[in-house]
């Protein structure tokens, strides 16, 4: 009988301690274990205008899904609380200021709008599924920006440095925010904005402002190997890059003024045969900086780069070569292949751009595929090509034809009911600033042809042969590189020794 309440009483000590252990862990834990409090999204009602209004455009993205609404506290770690929310809901950021008033904004904003602060002094993570969404009312914007204490180099963050986590498959979506890493006194604690790593699902960029820290404005990297076609369930890390504004001015980076490096960074040089997953879409930069965006793929990858507006001065020092010395590639963009002879090269679908830069207009580096459709060059040099004993392959540009209609100030009017001519979607070339450089000049080494016209395509017969073979000088096979209209230049070199 002693022995039975001895043992009893063992275990009435052992429960409490255990609820005593259970109840003190629940006291120390961090706030960030506790979620936010949610609501079904179908069901969210007495919401502002502005979150209603996303919650109708957006009907089919937060349908059956959990939403959380946040207001803007001057005194609130923004980071933290949508830290705490779960995987696969919807955050609106609302108009709704707590205690009525918010700081003045690092820097203006990107239009009439009045901001309305969200402030951070941690990094936000975005999990599987979650969503970010800008839910401003008329005539107000959502503008998101780090403490001066902020002490990380990123301000979003997605991803892992070495794992894909394939069991994560959900997407996430950012829309409608002004990114602002800017401090009051014109410097950035801030070396990119978003830096998503490698991962097993995509990451949606649209209707967003960036304004340009010292370094990189959008980062999407990983060097782990993946063969993206082994398995469909297994494509590795996506980023759509779409209508969204970059911004950008020189920085004051340790008592000097520098300008950032690149507003958008891909580098998955890792990752092989992936197509669809990665894309640059209709977007705006202006301003100074480095490029609007530098990107290398691995081998049989591919992108799509459309109706880009690229008006920037690329002229002066980075940070990174103040830092680390030396010169690096410049340009609206910088496209960078592989040195591997038995792979196939990456492929970039360029077309519908208007790159206006101070500097080069393009950068090429290792050996890669290029399709070129109805793109505005206007630089003082269109090429630069490192690197040459790889060359770059000119592919077909008439799959892109489809691409060229909606671009900006375009030249092309398509008849969709027959297909495309090449004589339709050439490319053309202004030199600024007395250059004398024409369409090609800083390539060497191309295999193929690109082909560039100053003037519209001439009304042509439909019976005729079309335009890439060409028969009699009456046809639309005329030769376009030999008319007085316009100029198809041509470069083709044997590979060297």
């Amino acid at each position: 009988m002693i022995k039975l309440q001895r043992s009893t009483a063992r275990l009435i000590v052992t429960a409490f301690l255990i609820q005593a252990l259970s109840l003190f862990a629940q006291t120390t834990q961090p706030a960030t274990t506790t979620s936010l409090p949610s609501t079904l999204c179908d069901t969210l009602t007495g919401q502002t205008t502005g979150v209603q209004q996303r919650l109708n455009q957006y009907n089919d993205l937060v349908r059956g899904r959990q939403c959380i609404v946040l207001s803007a506290d001057p005194i609130e770690d923004t980071a933290e609380l949508i830290n705490r929310a779960p995987e696969n809901s919807v955050i609106l950021l609302s108009s709704n200021i707590i205690h009525g008033v918010t700081p003045t904004p690092f820097m203006t904003p990107s239009t009439s709008k009045k901001p309305v602060n969200y402030f951070i002094d941690s990094p936000i993570l975005i999990k599987s599924g979650k969503d970010i969404i800008g839910a401003a009312d008329d005539g107000f914007e959502i503008v998101i920006s780090p403490w001066p204490s902020f002490r990380q180099n990123y301000m979003l963050k997605m991803g892992s440095y070495d794992d894909f986590q394939f069991g994560e498959t959900r997407d996430s979506h950012i829309k409608h925010i002004t990114f602002q890493p800017i401090l009051p006194d014109n410097s950035s604690p801030i070396h990119t904005i978003i830096f998503a790593q490698c991962s097993n699902r995509r990451l949606f960029l649209d209707n967003n402002v960036f304004y340009l820290p010292n370094w990189i404005g959008v980062r999407l990297e990983c060097t782990e190997p993946l063969d993206a076609a082994a398995n469909h369930l297994r494509p590795g890390p996506g980023l759509h890059f779409i209508n969204n504004t970059v911004l950008a001015d020189s920085i004051n980076a340790h008592g000097h003024m520098r300008i950032p490096l690149h507003a958008l960074k891909i580098y998955l040089r890792g990752i092989e045969n992936q197509s669809g997953r990665v894309s640059v879409i209709e977007n705006t930069s202006r301003g100074k900086m480095g490029s609007m965006g530098r990107f290398g793929l691995g081998p049989g990858s591919s992108m799509d780069i459309f109706r880009n507006i690229i008006d920037i001065d690329n002229s002066g020092l980075t940070h990174r070569e103040m830092n680390l010395g030396g010169k690096i590639l410049k340009g609206g963009f910088i496209l960078i292949g592989h040195s591997e002879r038995a792979s196939e090269p990456p492929l970039y679908n360029l077309a519908g751009n208007q790159i206006y830069v101070t500097d080069t207009a393009i950068s090429v580096e290792a050996k890669l595929e290029l399709a070129l459709a109805c793109n505005r060059l206007r630089a003082y040099k269109p090429w630069q090509q490192d690197k040459q004993q790889h060359p770059v392959k000119a592919a077909d540009p008439l799959p892109l034809a489809g691409e060229c209609e909606s671009s900006v100030n375009s030249t092309v009017a398509m008849a969709m009911t027959r297909p495309p001519r090449l004589c339709q979607i050439v490319n053309t070339w202004t030199a600024i600033n007395n250059s004398t450089a024409s369409a090609l000049s800083g390539l060497s080494y191309v295999d193929g042809q690109f082909n560039f016209d100053p003037l519209v395509c001439p009304a042509i017969n439909s019976t005729s042969a079309p335009a890439t073979t060409p028969s009699t000088p009456s046809s639309e096979g005329t030769n376009l590189a030999a008319t007085a209209l316009g100029v198809v230049t041509s470069l083709f070199l044997l590979l060297k020794n």
